[in-house]
């Protein structure tokens, strides 16, 4: 490109789209984990509904027995209290779910439950009406037949629910992850292209009394300039110029096409260096999760005989890189003076958290914003092409610890 103005503009496009794929990639991550925020909690109290209804059903047939609390007035007693206080719960966990599912099948499941719900409650109505009257036999009768059958279709409904949540869950992890490929795709096209046009070489730029040809003003006497040749338009535009003083975002987006182009471990250990050396992080570490503890298995800056004397992170320390992977929420280790700060990012992948990825930065570079975003961007990349070991324990994972691509 022979223009100077023609370059400075091409690279300011390429910094305000490598700035948006930043923020989109951020975003990206923000959105992967509060669906995975959401899923927990729904799963969660679907199966504390469960747990009610198999107390439900334990707690109903307890009206017979007298030593447990049954009495035959059918409105006092412990198991009378507990029935009724058992269906208020579920009746408001019903109410929660409805705010938190929205898709048209989960919706339906909830009438479905809470139908199923109400002619309990009515069955109870009658069994404790018949128990008051001394009619044992119809009372017993309500309870094995029409409330069991009554409370299976509860359970049934339940089960369907957790079942459409992780389905939905899946479903929304694929098009996050859709999303963060197209994302990283775009930038290294956008910036190989822009980078390519950058390094054409123009027409020399004529110089006349210390001044180009394109400068205006008059062409009297000038100022003493130096000897040395002045820049023209096809000097390449250096590293320093194209990037922010603290985050490489060219070299960060290398690193991203670098990951995505991995095949073993040993290539991913060099782009872990480019990503580090793209923070200005003087170290960098992926963690993995096997059952109960988080190991590190790929590192970058640190000596190799100290990283095999880091032992594995029990899930419930806490550590940092702990609470990131029981949360699945980014953890900012302040630097103090003399020592080195710290990012810690979730890798989330749609089978949930499975590890983390540490970055060490000098003291206050922590909290910055670019800092912080482009090891997210490294996070949800490497996310997509490690795999989560399955549940065994640590000590069924001996010797060096292996990476699987």
């Amino acid at each position: 490109m022979s223009s100077r103005k023609a370059r400075l503009s091409l690279l300011g496009f390429l910094l305000v789209v490598g700035a948006a794929a930043v923020y989109l990639g951020f975003d990206t991550y923000q959105r992967h984990a509060q669906v995975f925020a959401r899923e927990r909690a729904v799963l969660a109290r679907l199966d504390a509904m469960l747990a009610s209804v198999n107390e439900l059903a334990v707690t109903q047939r307890g009206y017979f027995e007298p030593s447990r609390g049954g009495t035959s007035n059918g409105s006092s007693g412990p198991q009378f209290q507990r029935v009724r206080q058992l269906t208020d719960e579920l009746r408001e966990s019903l109410n929660s779910l409805r705010t938190q599912l929205t898709e048209p099948e989960a919706l339906e499941q909830i009438s479905a439950l809470a139908a199923a719900l109400d002619d309990f409650s009515r069955t109870d109505t009658r069994v404790r009406t018949n128990l008051a009257n001394d009619t044992y036999f119809s009372a017993a009768d309500l309870v094995f037949t029409a409330s069991a059958t009554e409370l299976r279709s509860v359970t049934s409904a339940l089960i369907a629910l957790k079942d459409l949540t992780s389905n939905s869950s899946v479903s929304q992890y694929d098009t996050l992850q859709r999303r963060a490929g197209l994302i990283v795709a775009g930038l290294g096209l956008v910036w190989t292209v822009g980078l390519l046009l950058l390094a054409l070489p123009g027409a020399p730029v004529p110089v006349q009394d210390g001044l180009s040809s394109e400068q205006p003003g008059p062409t009297t006497a000038a100022p003493h300039v130096d000897p040395e040749p002045v820049p023209v338009a096809e000097t390449p535009v250096t590293q320093a110029a194209m990037a922010d003083p603290e985050v490489d975002l060219d070299r960060a987006a290398r690193a991203c096409v670098a990951m995505a182009r991995a095949s073993s471990a040993a290539e991913l250990r060099e782009v872990l260096a480019s990503a580090a050396d793209s923070v200005r992080a003087s170290g960098m570490i992926v963690w993995l999760g096997a059952g109960e503890e988080l190991f590190p298995v790929l590192a970058h800056g640190y000596d190799p005989r100290m990283l095999s004397r880091i032992g594995p992170l029990a899930r419930q320390a806490s550590n940092a890189a702990a609470r990131a992977w029981r949360g699945a929420e980014m953890q900012i280790v302040d630097g103090e003076q003399g020592r080195a700060g710290a990012i810690i990012v979730p890798l989330v992948s749609t089978q949930g958290c499975i590890g983390v990825v540490s970055a060490e930065l000098p003291s206050g570079r922590e909290r910055e914003l670019a800092a912080q975003s482009v090891t997210t961007m490294f996070a949800a990349q490497l996310s997509t092409i490690v795999a989560a070991w399955p549940e065994p324990s640590a000590d069924a994972l001996p010797g060096p610890i292996a990476i699987t691509l």
